[in-house]
C-alpha cells in the first residue's frame, strides 16, 4: 500500500506524460504480481463498491479524533476534499500496516456487502494502522472518489514498456472482460489473443499548425485541401472478417461504436481507412462535447446510438486488399479511397472528405474566414506527392486553423493548479456581464507568461474576498482577453454556454471591469455558429 500511495501521489502531482509513464513503469518493476494486477484494475476504473456515506465517515472521524464541528468546517474549507480532510484530522495511527495493495482490496471487496457495524469496525481499524497519505488514498477508495491522474493511453504505454508487449495487444486485453479476483497478472497480459495481429493500427500521420503566411507553401496546385473537423482522428481496420476502430490516442474504441459492424459487408476485407469521427445529425456535425459524452459512457445502448449517431469522414486509405500503400503518393491513395467509399454506399455512416477547389491562396484565405459557419476548425493541407508517414510531417502536412473567437472578461475566482503549479494560483475563472451581474463564463489555466502568473499571485492574495477550499474569490477588477476555438449551448452553466479550448490571450491592463464584454456578445457568437 505504501508503494501504491507513492505512485498515486506522483501521478496526482505530475503534468508531464513521460514522467507519469516512467513512474508507473517503475512501480510495475517493484510491485508484486497481485499488486500490479490491482493497480491496473483501479486505473482501468474497476473501483471497489462505495462502503458508506460521507456523513457517516465524518461522524466516525469526529468520534475518533474528538474534534468540534467548527474545526472540521475550517479544515474542509482549506482542502475542499472529504477524503483528505478525514485523513488530516484523525489522530496519529497506533500501529503501522505492511499489508499489500492486493490485501487491502480483497478486504474491501469482502466486506462490501456486510452491515454498517462491520464496516465501521473495519474502517476505524484501518485508520488506526495507516499513515497520512495512505489514509487519503484509502479514504478515496472507500468513498468512491478514487480518480487517478492518468489516461488509458499512458497506462498502456507503461505496461508496454514493462512487459515488452505491443500496445495494441495490451489495449485488447484491458478492453476485454477481466476480474482481478479471478485472474493473475500473467494471465491478463500474456495469454494468447488472435486479435493482436489483425487489429494492429498504423502509426498516425500528424499535422503541424501553419503559422507562416500560406503563400510560403508555393504553388497551390500542389496541395490537397480539406476541411478540418473537431472530431476524433481514427483508423478503421477491416481484416479477416473483423472490424476494429482505433483513436489517434492509441485507444481501441470499437466497443463504443456498434454501428461500425455495418462496414464489414460494405468495405473490402484488408482495408485500413484513416479519418475523423464526429457526432452527426441531419447532415451536419454536432458539437464535440456530444461525441465526448457518448464515448465517456461505459455501455452504449440502442437509445444512445439513436440520440448521438456518429459519422466517419474518410481522409486516407492506408491499406488496400491487405497491401500497405502508405508509400504511394496522396493522389494515388485518394483515387483508391474514392473507389472504396463509393463501393460502400453508406452515406449516413461514412463519406469522403471534401476536397476544396481553389485557384489562388487569397481565395482560400477568404473561405477560411467563414470556416466556423460550417462548424469547421479550418483547413487540412497535404501535399499531393506526399506519402503517409508516421508522426509530424512539417512541410508536407499542415493544419491551417481559423482565427480563434475572442471575448474580454473579468477575473472572479482563482484556484491552485496541479503538479508543478500546485503552489500557485494558476487556474482562473473569468466572467462577463449580464446586466449588472458578472456571470462565470470559462476557466482558463494557459496563456500568461511566468512573470505575469507571479504578479497575479501577489494580487490575488491581497484582493481575496472569500475562500472555498483551494479556490479564492477575488475583487472584480482585472480584465483579460479570452481566446477559444468553439462555443455551444449548455443547460448546466449559468452563462448558458460552454467554450472550447479557452485560454488567456492577454492581460488587458488598459480596461476596467465595467468595460468587459456582456453575455449578449457571447450569445451573438453562439448564434453565428447555430
Amino acid at each position: 500500500m505504501k508503494l501504491f500511495t507513492q505512485l498515486f501521489l506522483h501521478l496526482d502531482q505530475s503534468t508531464k506524460e513521460k514522467d507519469k509513464i516512467a513512474a508507473l513503469a517503475a512501480y510495475l518493476e517493484k510491485a508484486t504480481e497481485s499488486d500490479k494486477l490491482w493497480a491496473i484494475a483501479l486505473f482501468c476504473g474497476k473501483k471497489p463498491p462505495r462502503l458508506t456515506q460521507n456523513l457517516l465517515l465524518k461522524t466516525w472521524a469526529f468520534s475518533m479524533a474528538e474534534l468540534p464541528v467548527w474545526l472540521w468546517e475550517e479544515s474542509y474549507a482549506v482542502t475542499g476534499d472529504w477524503a483528505e480532510t478525514i485523513a488530516l484530522v484523525l489522530p496519529p495511527p497506533q500501529d503501522a500496516s505492511d499489508q499489500s495493495l492486493a490485501s487491502w482490496m480483497e478486504n474491501l471487496m469482502e466486506i462490501s456487502d456486510k452491515g454498517a457495524a462491520v464496516k465501521k469496525a473495519f474502517i476505524l481499524d484501518s485508520w488506526s494502522q495507516l499513515h497520512g497519505n495512505e489514509r487519503w488514498v484509502f479514504n478515496k477508495l472507500i468513498t468512491g472518489s478514487f480518480r487517478p491522474n492518468i489516461t488509458q493511453r499512458q497506462l498502456v504505454l507503461a505496461l508496454a514498456q514493462h512487459s515488452g508487449l505491443e500496445r495494441n495487444a495490451i489495449s485488447h486485453r484491458l478492453l476485454e472482460a477481466w476480474d482481478p479476483q479471478k485472474q493473475s497478472f500473467q494471465e491478463l497480459l500474456f495469454s494468447e489473443n488472435e486479435k493482436d495481429d489483425i487489429s494492429r493500427p498504423f502509426p498516425f500521420s500528424l499535422s503541424t499548425d501553419l503559422e507562416e503566411e500560406v503563400e510560403s507553401l508555393g504553388d497551390p496546385a500542389g496541395w490537397q485541401v480539406e476541411w478540418l473537423w473537431e472530431g476524433i482522428g481514427v483508423q478503421i481496420i477491416l481484416r479477416e472478417g473483423a472490424c476494429f476502430l482505433w483513436s489517434k490516442e492509441d485507444d481501441l474504441i470499437s466497443h463504443k461504436i456498434p454501428e461500425l459492424q455495418r462496414l464489414l459487408k460494405a468495405l473490402p476485407d484488408g482495408s485500413v481507412i484513416e479519418g475523423s469521427m464526429l457526432a452527426w445529425k441531419e447532415g451536419m456535425p454536432l458539437p464535440f462535447s456530444v461525441l465526448q459524452s457518448r464515448l465517456n459512457k461505459k455501455n452504449i445502448p440502442a437509445k444512445v446510438v439513436k440520440e448521438v449517431p456518429v459519422h466517419f469522414i474518410a481522409h486516407d486509405l492506408l491499406e488496400m486488399e491487405g497491401q500497405d500503400i502508405r508509400e504511394k503518393p496522396l493522389v494515388y491513395r485518394r483515387e483508391k479511397l474514392v473507389e472504396c467509399i463509393e463501393r460502400a454506399d453508406l452515406p449516413d455512416l461514412i463519406s469522403l472528405s471534401e476536397v476544396i477547389e481553389f485557384e489562388a491562396w487569397p481565395q482560400l484565405a477568404e473561405l477560411r474566414a467563414y470556416a466556423r459557419d460550417f462548424r469547421s476548425l479550418g483547413f487540412m493541407l497535404r501535399h499531393k506527392d506526399s506519402p503517409y508517414a508516421a508522426g509530424r510531417q512539417s512541410g508536407r502536412h499542415w493544419s491551417w486553423k481559423a482565427d480563434p473567437m475572442r471575448i474580454v472578461a473579468v477575473l472572479i475566482y482563482a484556484e491552485r493548479g496541479r503538479g508543478a503549479q500546485a503552489k500557485s494560483y494558476s487556474s482562473y475563472t473569468l466572467a462577463v456581464w449580464k446586466e449588472e451581474e458578472l456571470v462565470p463564463l470559462a476557466k482558463a489555466d494557459k496563456g500568461l507568461q511566468e512573470e505575469e502568473v507571479e504578479e497575479l499571485e501577489q494580487w490575488i492574495k491581497a484582493h481575496t474576498l472569500e475562500r472555498f477550499g483551494p479556490v479564492r474569490s477575488v475583487q472584480a477588477e482585472l480584465v483579460f482577453e479570452l481566446a477559444f476555438e468553439g462555443i455551444e449551448p449548455s443547460k448546466r452553466r449559468k452563462s448558458g454556454v460552454v467554450l472550447h479550448q479557452p485560454r488567456i490571450l492577454r492581460w488587458v491592463r488598459d480596461k476596467k471591469a465595467a468595460e468587459a464584454d456582456s453575455l449578449e456578445e457571447v450569445e451573438r457568437l453562439l448564434g453565428r455558429l447555430g
